[in-house]
């Protein structure tokens, strides 16, 4: 079979550290459901997903999965992105316990939500069939490892306690001395620990440490208690986020409680600036990568001129020879975003208070 492809995948984990104990914060609702709060559909019954998928992949998943899914996309290699190696088959969010591969669900889910801080989009525009089909093809680049590792159950978590219960400050005494969750998710879980420059996925690149205080947007499997609980016993396969399945549970569960308790709240710019992806592109405070960096952005351009990039920057491309300069010093043409009108004005007021990033 000619394997043909688009889209992409994405980076890293889970876990973090706070000089004090806050309480347990309340988390405002996504804009967008996360990876656990996806709703899965019954799989359609059709002898051609198979076909069907191939053909959505080379549309939707070539650019940085690569033709035969070994995350070596055209796309992937300009921007520097390091989407998910399919054949080796380690996928990342799933609920199976560790060593089996993921169940048809876990697939759809991630198809479905994306990375966006990695840099793979969410495909809530295609129908479920597609995205069924877009699982059967994806199965079948690591299909070895399907037939020698099957998952035979979905992991559940045992049942959790009431949550007022849990002793968080018990669970920051595990983090920091224990489990040492800081070397590598920093004090205050801004993934800043000391260990974090030197991490590396299975092929070795360097992988980022999520920045936990952004809560449910900063940890991909979702941000409920249980959620971390899963994440904390089940690892990450492929990253150093190990499984901490040797744990006892009720450390898990205070573990998982404490990690909530540094989530901190988010601004709605800063909130689409994550959830849009554009740190998949761009920076603030860290220079130049594949668009240019975003700290100091208001004080190149104005309010007025930004509004019309953020609304169409094809438009404004085709249009405005300002821009079109400005282009030729990056590859990769931002695409439309489809923002409304105060999507764009809370980014540009996310931008304005904007700052570099501290120091550990």
């Amino acid at each position: 079979m000619k394997r043909r492809a688009t889209a992409g995948i994405a980076l890293s984990l889970l876990l973090s550290c706070h000089a004090a104990v806050p309480p347990p914060r309340r988390e405002p609702e996504p804009r967008l459901p996360s990876w656990s709060r996806i709703a899965v559909p019954a799989r359609p019954e059709s002898t051609g997903l198979l076909e069907l998928g191939e053909r959505l992949y080379g549309w939707n998943c070539f650019p940085c999965h690569g033709a035969e899914g070994k995350g070596d996309g055209p796309l992937a290699v300009r921007q520097g992105l390091h989407p998910r190696d399919f054949t080796r088959g380690m996928f990342k969010l799933k609920t199976t316990p560790p060593g089996e591969m993921p169940l048809d669900d876990d697939l759809y889910r991630t198809l479905s939500a994306g990375i966006p801080l990695g840099g793979m989009p969410r495909n809530e525009a295609l129908e479920a069939k597609d995205r069924w089909a877009l699982v059967s093809f994806v199965k079948s680049l690591a299909s070895p490892h399907f037939e020698t590792k099957p998952p035979t159950r979905a992991w559940t978590a045992p049942p959790s306690p009431n949550p007022d219960e849990l002793d968080v400050a018990r669970g920051k005494e595990l983090f920091h001395r224990k489990v040492q969750c800081g070397a590598c998710h920093g004090p205050g879980g801004k993934g800043n620990g000391p260990a974090a420059p030197e991490l590396r996925d299975v092929s070795d690149r360097p992988v980022a440490v999520p920045d936990l205080t952004r809560g449910g947007i900063g940890l991909k499997g979702g941000s409920g208690l249980e959620d971390v609980f899963r994440v904390l016993t089940l690892g990450m396969p492929g990253t150093p986020m190990p499984s901490f399945e040797s744990l006892p549970v009720r450390d898990r569960w205070e573990l998982a409680a404490y990690v909530r308790s540094l989530f901190e709240p988010i601004s709605p710019g800063e909130r689409i600036f994550l959830e849009t992806g554009c740190t998949a592109c761009h920076t603030l405070g860290r220079g130049k990568f594949v668009g240019p960096d975003l700290v100091d952005v208001r004080t190149r351009r104005d309010r007025a001129w930004l509004k019309q990039w953020l609304d169409d920057p094809p438009a404004m491309l085709a249009r405005d020879p300002a821009t079109r300069k400005l282009f030729q010093d990056y590859t990769i043409q931002m695409p439309k975003l489809n923002l409304s009108a105060a999507d764009i004005e809370a980014l540009l007021d996310f931008f304005e208070r904007a700052s570099p990033p501290k120091r550990p």
